[in-house]
């Protein structure tokens, strides 16, 4: 490792849809501080928008606070790494002001309007096996017109980069979740853009994941850092945190247990598009597959809602754990939003509160059993990591080590701030 770190600091962005995340890293990857700041919403019927202006000072918010928490000044920065959601976007006009507010990938304007049949062997591009709604594709299309020649299209990361720096650029692994990106072609995916009615013009440059975008230059003050500092690309905030793990170094599989369930897999090559699944690039020419069901400790949360007793997690989980294994006959159905469900055979008359809550975790745990099954790339010497609310809970973490028939690596916390911020010292030999 060179000596341009040394003395400075690394700082990593994690632009989330619930918090803008800012922390600092010294050349060893310690945290010397760090901030969140809730991202503001806009919400009218089926409309979820961040207004531009509020994100920008929600950004500026969260770094000034991580810098105080720090005890550093900005001259102490020597790089800066972004991380994002994927999705949410804004188009930018040649006078330079924001046409919409960002949309984000939870807006449903367009839900009626999918243009999955007009794109043949969709998967066979995207990250995505199939068109979902919340894609950028989708909404664009649901919304023609709204893209004049002249306009970009920018991605929430690609707007920061744009204000730090100047350049509006995109790395490949948040190009290919949008569904205007073709990893067959590795470049924009003109039948897309067509759907949409836009051109290559309007989209940003492409750069490879982890690449730098370019250097902060005067605008960059307005955030209080310095000029003349690379601005890294460190693509979604998925595999930002992966990456923080070493899950490429130690051949482990990720699992989260968070509101979602997720299982994440770096491997050396593109996998085939496979329904169910997501793909795309990770950092050292490397790639992922990924797993996502909607139901994970939103089901718990939900559960401890309805089920009496449980005035929070560590009481559900008490609770769980007190009932037999197969829960007397009552089963756990998750076929309602956020997580939500109902039970099935509670007429056994040993059945009680705690087979529910007994029969929510074995539901979740056949379901994650199941998308790991899915990925098909699990081998025998394959660590498991976990990580997430969920895998606070000893029931569920040793429920899904006997259903994967092998001990779980328990973590705290996966740090996509951190992930961005190793991306950015390995990629710029620091």
């Amino acid at each position: 490792m060179g000596n341009g770190i040394r003395g400075g600091l690394l700082m990593g962005i994690d632009l989330g849809s619930s918090f803008f995340k800012v922390e600092l890293f010294d050349a060893d990857l310690h945290q010397v501080g760090g901030a969140a700041a809730p991202v503001v919403y806009d919400n009218h019927e089926d409309r979820v928008e961040m207004p531009v202006a509020d994100c920008e000072q929600t950004l500026r918010r969260a770094i000034a606070e991580a810098i105080q928490d720090s005890g550093c000044v900005s001259d102490d920065i020597r790089a800066v790494a972004f991380t994002s959601q994927a999705q949410t976007f804004t188009v930018w006009t040649p006078d330079g002001t924001a046409k919409v507010p960002f949309i984000s990938w939870r807006d449903n304007r367009s839900f009626p309007v999918n243009p999955v049949k007009e794109l043949t062997e969709f998967g066979n591009h995207c990250s995505m096996n199939e068109c979902l709604p919340a894609l950028t594709v989708s909404k664009l299309a649901g919304m023609r017109g709204l893209v004049e020649p002249d306009d970009s299209v920018l991605w929430l990361p690609t707007w920061f980069v744009m204000e730090l720096t100047g350049q509006t650029a995109v790395d490949v692994n948040l190009a290919a979740m949008s569904g205007l990106y073709s990893l067959q072609s590795g470049d924009w995916w003109q039948d897309a853009m067509k759907v949409c009615n836009i051109n290559q013009g309007n989209l940003p440059q492409l750069r490879p994941l982890g690449a730098v975008a370019g250097l902060t230059h005067d605008a960059a003050a307005q955030y209080e850092l310095p000029t003349g500092i690379p601005v890294v690309l460190a693509g979604n905030d998925q595999t930002a945190g992966a990456y923080s793990a070493g899950i490429h170094e130690s051949h482990s599989l990720l699992i989260s247990l968070g509101t979602a369930q997720v299982v994440y897999l770096s491997i050396p090559d593109m996998p085939q598009s496979t329904p169910g699944t997501m793909r795309g690039n990770y950092p050292g020419g490397r790639c992922y597959q990924l797993v996502a069901d909607d139901s994970g400790a939103g089901a718990v949360s939900w559960a401890c809602s309805v089920l009496p007793g449980c005035a929070n997690p560590a009481d559900f989980d008490r609770l769980a754990a007190s009932a037999p294994v197969g829960c007397h006959g009552v089963r756990f159905v998750a076929d309602g939003p956020a997580g939500s469900g109902h039970w099935i055979g509670t007429d056994h008359p040993q059945a009680a509160t705690a087979d529910k809550a007994r029969a929510v975790l074995e539901t979740l745990v056949e379901r994650m059993g199941a998308m790991v099954d899915n990925l098909n790339q699990m081998q025998a010497e394959c660590n498991v990591i976990v990580c997430g609310g969920g895998s606070r809970s000893k029931l569920w973490r040793n429920l899904l080590a006997q259903r994967l028939e092998r001990p779980l690596v328990c973590v705290k916390n996966l740090s996509p701030t951190m992930g961005a911020a190793r991306i950015a010292r390995e990629v710029l030999k620091l």
